[in-house]
This record gives C-alpha cells, structure tokens and sequence, in this order.
C-alpha cells in the first residue's frame, strides 16, 4: 500500500473432502462389563462417509473417556489414531482402549469453611471414601454445593498421580459467600 504497509491476502483450497472410510475400529473394550463397552461404542459418532473432521474426532475420544470415567474407570485412557490416504481421499479412524482397574474415591478434603459446618456441606457432597469413582458424580457433588446458595465458588479437584493406589483423592474447595449477599 505504502513503503510501511502492505495489503496480505490469503487464498486457502481445502483441496478435496477427506471422508471415514469405513466405520471406527475401537479395541479395547471386549473385557468390560457388557453396559460399559456399548456405551463406549455408543460414544462413537463417526459413520462411514462422513466428512473426517480432526475436532470430531477429538470429542469421541474425550466421549469414550467420560464412559468410562462415569462407569469408575479414573485411570482409563483412549488412543486415537486416523490413517490418512491422500490420494484416495480417506480415513481409517481406530480408538483403543485401555482402562485400567475401577477406582474408589480416596480421602474427601474440604477446604475453605469458615463459619458453615462441614456436616451439612458432606451430606450436600454425597461423596465418601471408598464408594466407586463417577466422574458424573464429581460434576453432581460440585453443582449441588452451588446449589446450597451459601459458596461463591466451589471447585472439586481429584488427584490422578498414583493410579497404582486404585484411589482417587478428593479436594473440595469452597470459598463461602457473605451471608448477607442477595
């Protein structure tokens, strides 16, 4: 435009529709319980022929990991690959899963209480040392401390770095609101 500016433009081809070649391959999940492996299997929403998009992709893998999460697998783990052919304008989509051993919560911490009594914020938790790990419930227990109305803000933290240990550490912390807020 000038000797300080230029004017860029962009010309971008997508080139030709890469489609799913045929339906995903999901490895992995033949020992599971029954109800777990369809709902991992149901988690897929790729079919063949549609168009191969990478963040459809991705939100399968992370779909398949919420089953499991849900269904007490914390330390289960999905590896996604697509194979790629150019000139045939295909992908072979494959998920492999590995899920591990079920878990069970480990100590519950509460941090953060100050004047509201830890019993009545547990019982609105519902989560105990020991019961079976739901990724689900974690989400349940942090909407229902919201929900008491009496916390500006709750996080409920886990602990995955010893997977060996079969637990799942909780932390919940909570920072109160002031009691006269409307």
């Amino acid at each position: 435009v000038d000797e300080r500016h230029v004017r860029v433009e962009i010309v971008v081809d997508e080139g030709p529709m890469v489609a799913v070649a045929s339906p995903p391959s999901i490895s992995g999940v033949a020992l599971l319980p029954h109800d777990v492996g369809v709902s991992a299997f149901k988690a897929v929403t790729i079919d063949p022929g549609d168009r191969f998009d990478e963040g459809e992709f991705e939100k399968n893998a992370k779909r398949i990991l919420e089953v499991m999460g849900n269904a007490g697998y914390a330390f289960a783990k999905v590896r996604h690959r697509a194979k790629v052919d150019l000139l045939t304008h295909t992908a072979q989509v494959s998920f492999e899963v590995i899920p591990g051993h079920t878990a069970r919560y480990g100590r519950v911490r509460i941090v953060g209480l100050e004047s509201i009594p830890e019993r009545p914020v547990r019982a609105a938790l519902g989560i105990r040392k020991g019961k079976t790990y739901s990724h689900q419930d974690l989400i349940d227990a942090q909407d229902a401390l919201q929900n008491l109305g009496v916390f500006a803000s709750v996080e409920v933290r886990q602990d995955k770095s010893r997977p060996e240990s079969g637990e799942v550490p909780i932390t919940v912390l909570v920072k109160e609101a002031s009691l006269r807020t409307v």
